[in-house]
């Protein structure tokens, strides 16, 4: 609200015939409206109001006779998250947005209110989301978590992990250029979409233990180097455009020494062969869906060798878009292989012989973690 008052100097001025009578005018500190405050150095008063509601708002003064202006405009506290303008009351089109997609929350004015800066900026969001990461130097293990700090941003950001109808809330603290204060609050609703996935095939029938002697004798899954006959295919119908790709991690105790939390391979795991491109609304089960091929093993020289691996294949999606969506967890394959080769009579035998195929994709949103890089 914006206004004034001016102090009539001529007391028997009765509007006739002149329209106004002179004045001088009333510093705008000293000018009230309604019940509502003083009008600041400026002229202005902010005020956060309910919607609909009747107000006095006639300016006062401690002037016996005077003339005043009176001014209103109302600013509606908005929130947009990818250019699109969310509501308090309902999911409107363009709303839902996808686990792992970028998601930029920005306030807005409607509008523009003149001479405001922030005090102070606090956002809660449904869960499941995260809202920072950072790479690890040494292992390039990519860690996400809840910064609280980045709540009390005015423009925060979100990845969620989980799907479901979500709110976004934010409490805006002001100042305004004449020293006021006001505090508004903005609930608005949206939805994210989570991509189902399951899998379509284990398969382990081919998956035997193999010697393949040589200046190093090889322990391993398949006959020859370069074949794998372990393959998980997982199918993945989304509604979102994107890309699916494992990431493998393994505890593995062998021959040439035991590890924990071991990346195998890279972060997108070198195994897939597969085109992992996943369309919007296939068409039958041939149709979006990502493998991975594996076939590990162990050499050396002396007797025994031995190789006890267990293996979790996260299966992983991100969505097209901004190059800055992340790769959210749709399931995890557990399978795991045993073997172990002694040399008896100068001849080398399979002593043990166990593989154990994935039996599902175990619904996960967990993040993949690792502490090594192996192969």
């Amino acid at each position: 609200m914006w206004g004034g008052a001016g102090e009539i100097l001529d007391w028997r001025w009765r509007h006739e015939p002149e329209p106004q009578p002179a004045s001088q005018g009333v510093p705008e500190t000293q000018v009230s409206i309604g019940a509502l405050g003083k009008l600041g150095a400026d002229g202005y008063l902010y005020k956060v109001l309910p919607d609909g509601d009747d107000l006095d708002i006639t300016p006062r003064c401690s002037r016996k006779y005077y003339i005043l202006s009176i001014g209103t405009q109302k600013h509606k506290l908005r929130i947009q998250a990818k250019n699109v303008t969310l509501e308090q009351d309902r999911f409107v089109p363009g709303s839902e947005f996808c686990v792992g997609e970028t998601l930029d929350f920005i306030p807005y004015f409607e509008p523009d209110v003149p001479g405001w800066n922030l005090y102070a900026a606090d956002w809660a969001l449904s869960t499941k989301f995260v809202n920072n990461w950072a790479i690890h130097p040494a292992t390039m293990c990519t860690y996400y978590w809840v910064d609280d700090s980045v709540l009390k941003e005015l423009n925060t950001r979100a990845w969620y992990v989980d799907g479901g109808k979500k709110a976004a809330l934010l409490d805006l603290k002001m100042v305004f250029d004449n020293g006021q204060k006001a505090k508004v609050v903005e609930l608005v609703r949206l939805r994210t979409y989570r991509p189902p996935a399951y899998l379509v095939e284990g398969d382990h029938a081919h998956a035997k233990w193999n010697i393949i002697p040589g200046g190093m004798t090889e322990l391993r899954i398949g006959p020859q180097p370069g074949w794998n006959p372990i393959f998980i295919i997982c199918r993945i119908p989304t509604r979102f455009p994107g890309t699916a790709f494992y990431t493998q991690i393994c505890t593995l105790d062998t021959s040439d020494g035991s590890w924990q939390a071991v990346l195998d391979g890279s972060w997108i795991y070198n195994g897939v062969t597969f085109e992992q491109f996943v369309n919007e609304n296939p068409q039958g089960d041939s149709q979006n869906v990502a493998q991975l091929e594996d076939g590990p093993g162990v050499w050396g020289v002396f007797s025994p060798l031995w190789f006890n691996g267990q293996f979790d294949s996260y299966l992983r999606f991100v969505p097209d878009g901004d190059g800055r969506n992340i790769p959210i967890t749709l399931g995890i394959c557990r399978w795991s292989i045993n073997g172990r080769a002694e040399k008896i009579n100068g001849v080398w035998l399979k002593t043990v012989e166990e593989v154990s195929p994935a039996q599902a994709l175990t619904p996960s949103d967990e993040f993949p973690s690792w502490i090594q890089v192996k192969y």
